[in-house]
């Protein structure tokens, strides 16, 4: 069977500021990984990929083949000394692993992927982290790191997405459920700190 992946043009547009069409990459017998790793080498860097494979398991794609394919895409980032694409590929697996129930794994994909945005300066990359650690954590981490990330974004002018902001509500309202009110407050003020 011939290997398809579909990017939108405005989500590429948005990623990559290229003009175009639907991006098809097409391939009799290739599998999905050699086909993404070729528009990779076309495109440039081989995390510019991620950000679309993020919408993989929305496209019917199962968990594994879908983490096969985010594995391959750290490899290649790993060989080409791409820390920014390396980032997103261990987000990606983060987000696998925690979909997975492997809350350890994920959280130390994500602690990877903090660390490597750090030295580069990528405030908004480290806000999202924050908020991804936040996920596995537990309720009075998960606070702080939140909270954290708030103030980050809110000195960068960079606000939560609206696609993750119900989740993210969802998130504070049971902490503050677990927490009560006195320690969630405590909690969200260290953070912010």
């Amino acid at each position: 069977p011939r290997a398809v992946t579909v990017i939108s043009d405005a989500l590429w547009r948005s990623r990559f500021g290229a003009a175009g069409g639907v991006v098809e990459v097409v391939g009799a017998g290739l599998t999905k990984t050699s086909g993404l790793v070729e528009l990779a080498a076309v495109r440039g860097s081989p995390g510019e990929l991620l950000l679309p494979l993020d919408f993989a398991g929305r496209l019917g794609m199962e968990p594994q083949e879908e983490r096969q394919l985010v594995a391959e895409a750290r490899e290649l980032a790993e060989g080409c000394g791409d820390k920014r694409s390396l980032a997103l590929a261990l987000d990606g697996l983060g987000r696998l692993a925690l979909q997975q129930g492997e809350r350890n794994v994920a959280s130390a994909h994500w602690r990877e992927s903090l660390l490597l945005r750090r030295p580069m300066g990528d405030k908004q990359g480290i806000a999202e982290s924050l908020e991804r650690l936040a996920t596995a954590a537990e309720a009075g981490v998960a606070v702080q790191l939140l909270a954290a990330a708030d103030s980050l974004r809110q000195t960068i002018g960079a606000p939560l997405p609206p696609v993750e902001q119900r989740a993210y509500t969802t998130q504070l309202h049971q902490a503050r459920l677990t927490l009560g009110d006195p320690e969630f407050d405590c909690a969200w003020r260290a953070g912010q700190h």
